[in-house]
């Protein structure tokens, strides 16, 4: 079930996504700049279908609002775990049938929440906690399982898994937003974005996108849920942030998931966790991509494969990579296995090609899409540079393109290692053809 929130400071407006939304609708009504009187007459049309709460420091105040909506017999009125404490008796006296007691907190500070809530009375339960890793779902998990029925959320960056696969991670509802300017609730996503995203297509496994907060830019969300609806293959594509190092065959046993992509900055430390790596990870020393098969973690890496495919079709000799991390070394790996005996300069993201101008040469930039033209490596000259070719991974159109004579955009270069990539996790087959309309990545 979805629930569709919020963040509108007057009634009107409430109405108006009530009236649009013919879902389950969470109001809040702590946003709300002036609370009428008549509130209760105002949401009682839609009394079947919306979630009622007030956040706000006040107890006695949050109580003496919602009460009347108990009474109302509203479908469910929120009230957090210390201001219920504060007035269990009084109401316990009310209703059971629609009081949701929900806890909002740290995950370090869940275990010890759990301890109270088992001796509750049998109501529902809402669990929204902040996780400050992807291992931490395992304490999600485990309230799922004592808890049945419960509202599960893990907020945050690294929670977008349970809200986008609410019913595989055991959770009855989910809450969205209504658009990108109404999140009330750190990780919360948009409701067309989650559509997008397969949401409400049921058993779907994930297929996960892991790095740092560079994930968020990336379009791979997007693109890949795109190819595996049109294909009809029963995979979701999220892109997870990961403010640490993830036990990553746990995290996937956790998730059911049957592998992952993997971009910065765990290339490298997420190779060491595989059981087996292939030729093309042991060159680049990285993975980009990991499955799970029978309990064991096998590494790939399919940038390798795309690198190999565009050196062999275009003719240089020198290269200049703009980036010294993982995906630079991935292509100086590809170029040697190819005997390229020409030279190789890697450019930190700080610093500047000099105006020596390179004729002949294959320009590889790596960084990502916070380095602006002004600050990057490549922007050096307002002269064409002879026979020069630029393969641009991660961006477009930048204000540097004019100087080079051939331009290699990074969608081709998507596709050249999705493909691939694909296959190895889902083990579904596509052709270039049948990946080029999806890959609008920019």
């Amino acid at each position: 079930m979805i629930c569709l929130t919020g963040n509108e400071t007057e009634p009107k407006k409430i109405i108006s996504r009530l009236t649009n939304f013919s879902g389950l609708n969470e109001i809040r009504l702590d946003f709300l700049s002036d609370i009428p009187s008549d509130i209760i007459k105002i949401l009682s049309p839609w009394k079947s279908k919306v979630i009622i709460t007030h956040r706000h420091r006040n107890f006695s105040k949050s109580i003496n609002l919602l009460s009347p909506f108990i009474s109302e017999n509203f479908f469910l009125v929120d009230i957090e775990l210390d201001k219920y404490l504060s007035s269990s008796e009084y109401l316990n006296s009310i209703s059971k049938d629609n009081l949701l007691i929900s806890w909002h907190g740290d995950a370090d500070l869940f275990l010890d929440a759990l301890k109270i809530f088992r001796q509750l009375p049998d109501y529902r339960y809402k669990f929204a906690v902040k996780i400050k890793s992807v291992d931490q779902l395992k304490y999600l998990k485990a309230s799922i399982e004592e808890f049945p029925g419960s509202i599960v959320i893990a907020t945050g960056q690294n929670g977008l898994y349970t809200r986008l696969r609410y019913q595989d991670f055991g959770s009855y509802l989910t809450f969205l937003s209504l658009n990108s300017e109404s999140i009330t609730d750190s990780g919360q996503i948009p409701y067309e974005k989650a559509i997008a995203s397969r949401i409400l297509e049921n058993n779907l496994n994930p297929v996960f996108l892991l790095g740092g907060q560079n994930v968020f830019s990336s379009p791979g969300m997007r693109v890949y849920n795109r190819i595996f609806k049109k294909n009809s293959f029963p995979f979701c594509y999220i892109n997870q942030s990961c403010e640490d190092i993830p036990d990553l065959k746990r995290f996937l046993t956790i998730t059911n998931s049957p592998g992952c992509s993997i971009t910065m900055p765990l290339k490298t430390d997420l190779m060491k966790q595989c059981d087996n790596i292939d030729k093309t990870s042991e060159i680049s020393s990285s993975v980009n991509t990991v499955i799970l098969r029978n309990n064991k973690l096998s590494g790939f890496n399919t940038d390798f494969l795309a690198f190999t495919q565009i050196f062999k079709e275009n003719s240089f000799k020198n290269v200049v990579i703009a980036g010294n991390g993982a995906t630079s070394k991935t292509a100086v790996g590809a170029l040697k296995e190819l005997g390229f005996s020409g030279k190789i300069t890697l450019l930190p993201r700080n610093s500047k090609l000099t105006e020596k101008v390179f004729s002949d040469t294959l320009f590889i930039n790596t960084l990502p899409l916070e380095v602006n033209s002004s600050s990057h490596p490549f922007d050096i000259t307002n002269r064409r540079i002879k026979s020069s070719i630029l393969l641009d991974l991660p961006v477009w159109n930048r204000n540097f393109y004019s100087v080079f004579d051939t331009i290699i955009p990074g969608d081709y270069f998507w596709r050249l290692q999705g493909i691939p990539q694909i296959f190895l996790i889902t083990g579904q087959s596509i052709s270039m053809e049948d990946i080029e309309a999806d890959f609008d990545l920019y």
